[in-house]
């Protein structure tokens, strides 16, 4: 085993039986490589995620804190930092893997750099679908010129360029993460991924990166996915815009810098691109949801102010839609509704 220091591996998991054995199985795996924790915060459970963890208490150094109400990821999250020992920090989902050797590879890092974040690639699995993160080519610790590069890329293309988006597939020193005082925004239940590592780079942490696959990311189709919630809960367009307060705070002080012009046009692009994907994602909903619901929600998006001056500022991107941005700009809701039945009809 190399020897690398601790490592605080923190899983929010709410109902779930249905993967946390496969895994828990991959910690294990891990375990071999690298001495770990394992902070496994059960919010909400009313199924068997519990007893089927605790099965694993003869062979992993599992933890596990139980709170009977949803706490939402970004609570759950805080409570594994305020609990881990570790001298790193790994946030790991509970339908998600870490795939073989990879938390030694990420162990290596920790050996050689001095980073305050070590990131790597990782593998987004979808049913029979796979794809791989977008990164800047090579591995290197990221200097201004890569990390501005990078998020300007981010704010174009915000779910192509997803390697600030997510705290998962991240070694996070903790001693720097504490001293900076950020934790999950505990008032969000969607993009408080985006808030928490915004708020970093804004407090000065480094981030370097390996263009290695390090993290097995699957996406969950079904109805406790927070993917397919995105853009259900009340005042969702709001509460993008507390997500991506630091994002907005880090564009404004490279435009006082003199480094970019116009940092609320990227703004405006990021929140329109954000908010188009949520409408999306409730038109994909179409299929099997009540309708009414669908086109109240479709109605709610669509008529929103703050949306309505964005799409002044949108910048279409390779492969989208070019009806359902112009059926928003026109705030023509209801000819929307007929398109996402249509494609739910021919799907």
């Amino acid at each position: 085993m190399n020897v690398c220091p601790l490592v605080s591996i923190i899983i929010p998991a709410q109902n779930a039986e249905a993967f946390i054995n496969r895994c828990l199985d991959s910690v294990l795996g891990a375990s071999r490589d690298v001495s770990l924790e394992v902070i496994l915060v059960l919010n909400g459970c009313k199924d068997k995620t519990g007893e089927l963890a605790n099965a694993y208490f003869d062979y992993l150094p599992v933890r596990i804190h139980v709170d009977e109400s949803a706490l939402g990821p970004a609570a759950a999250r805080n409570i594994g930092i305020k609990m881990a020992e570790g001298s790193w920090l790994y946030f790991l989902d509970a339908d998600d893997l870490i795939p073989e050797g990879a938390l030694l590879r990420h162990c290596e890092m920790m050996n050689s750099k001095t980073s305050d974040v070590l990131v790597g690639s990782y593998i987004q699995i979808a049913g029979v679908s796979t794809k791989r993160s977008h990164l800047l080519d090579g591995a290197k610790k990221f200097d201004f010129k890569d990390l501005q590069e990078y998020i300007l890329k981010y704010v174009y293309e915000p779910y192509i360029y997803t390697m600030l988006v997510h705290c998962w597939g991240k070694l996070y020193l903790r001693d720097s993460v504490i001293a900076t005082g950020v934790l999950f925004d505990e008032s969000l239940d969607q993009l408080e991924d985006v808030n928490f590592n915004f708020s970093l780079i804004l407090k000065g942490l480094s981030f370097e990166y390996t263009d290695q696959v390090l993290y097995q990311y699957h996406i969950n189709s079904g109805p406790n996915s927070l993917s397919v919630q995105s853009g259900d809960g009340p005042n969702a367009l709001e509460r993008i815009e507390v997500a991506y307060m630091p994002v907005r705070a880090l564009l404004e002080k490279w435009e006082g810098e003199g480094k970019i012009k116009k940092a609320s046009n990227y703004m405006a692009h990021l929140f329109a691109t954000t908010s188009l994907l949520w409408l999306i994602r409730v038109g994909k909903k179409f299929r099997h949801k009540d309708w009414a619901y669908c086109k109240f929600k479709v109605a709610q998006i669509v008529s929103n102010s703050d949306l309505r001056r964005s799409m002044r500022f949108y910048r279409e991107m390779p492969g989208t839609s070019r009806i359902i941005p112009f059926l928003v700009r026109l705030n023509l809701d209801s000819l929307l509704c007929l398109y996402f039945k249509f494609k739910a009809i021919v799907k």
